[in-house]
C-alpha cells in the first residue's frame, strides 16, 4: 500500500492453438508494470516475459523471466535482523512450474524459482499434492520454501498449507484451511461453511484462529468468528 503515485501497466497476450505435439493452446505474455510518484520519479518497474503450454492431457508448463527494479527510499526490514539499505535495485525472476491435470482424482503442481534478489540470491521452491477420493471430498497439502541469501544477511522462509473441502450437499460445503509459517512461528486455521439457499442468495459461517510464540504448543493470539447473508433482491 503507497500513496502519491502513479502507475501504468501495458500488456500484451496471444493465444494460439497449434493443434499439433499434443499441445492444446499456447500462451504467450508480455507486460510491463511501471510505478512512479507524482514527480514522474521511478519506484518500481517489472518486466514480465511468459509463456505457458496447455496440452491436451490437461497439464499446463510455464516459463516466467521477470526484470526487477524497485528504489527504497528507506532501509526496509525484510526479516527481524535483516536489513536492506536504501537504495535502487535491478534484479530478475525467472521461474518454471509444472501442473499436472487439476480436474483428476490425484493431482500436483511444482514450481522452481532461482532467482537475484536486492544484490543477493533467492531460491524459491514450490509443491502441491491433491486427492479427491470421492467427488464429495478434496485434500490439498502445499509446502513452500524461500531460501534468501543477502550481503546482510541470510534466512530460510517455510509456509505449510493443507486444505480440507467436503460438499455435504449440491447447496452445503464446508472447507477448513491449516497453515503453518515459519517466519513468525505462527499456525492459522480457518473453517468456513457455505449454505446456498437458493441461486443468488448464501450463508456463510466462517471460523478463525491465530496461535505463535511457543514453539511445539503455539498459543492462541486470535480468535473470530463471523456470520454472512447474501439475499438476491428480484422481482
Amino acid at each position: 500500500p503507497r500513496v502519491g503515485i502513479r502507475r501504468s501497466k501495458f500488456h500484451g497476450q496471444w493465444n494460439p492453438r497449434p493443434g499439433q505435439w499434443g499441445i492444446r493452446s499456447m500462451n504467450p505474455m508480455w507486460n510491463v508494470d511501471y510505478t512512479t510518484d507524482r514527480h514522474n520519479r521511478l519506484l518500481s518497474r517489472r518486466i514480465h516475459h511468459m509463456i505457458g503450454f496447455e496440452f491436451e492431457n490437461g497439464s499446463n508448463f510455464t516459463a516466467i523471466f521477470n526484470r526487477e527494479f524497485e528504489r527504497l527510499d528507506v532501509p526496509f526490514e525484510i526479516r527481524p535482523g535483516v536489513t536492506i539499505p536504501a537504495g535502487t535495485y535491478r534484479f530478475n525472476t525467472p521461474s518454471l512450474s509444472y501442473d499436472t491435470d487439476p480436474s483428476r482424482r490425484v493431482y500436483s503442481r511444482v514450481r522452481y524459482s532461482p532467482q537475484t534478489f536486492f544484490d543477493g540470491t533467492r531460491t524459491d521452491y514450490r509443491g502441491t499434492f491433491g486427492v479427491r477420493p470421492t467427488n464429495r471430498v478434496a485434500v490439498e497439502a502445499t509446502f513452500s520454501r524461500s531460501d534468501v541469501d543477502l550481503p546482510w544477511g541470510t534466512f530460510v522462509a517455510d509456509l505449510g498449507l493443507l486444505r480440507f473441502d467436503l460438499a455435504l450437499s449440491p447447496e452445503m460445503t464446508l472447507r477448513t484451511l491449516t497453515q503453518y509459517n515459519s517466519t513468525t512461528d505462527s499456525v492459522s486455521t480457518s473453517v468456513r461453511f457455505n449454505w446456498i439457499c437458493f441461486p443468488g442468495s448464501d450463508l456463510y459461517i466462517a471460523y478463525d484462529e491465530f496461535r505463535a510464540d511457543i514453539p511445539g504448543r503455539p498459543q492462541l493470539q486470535n480468535r473470530q468468528l463471523a456470520v454472512k447473508m447474501t439475499y438476491l433482491l428480484s422481482r
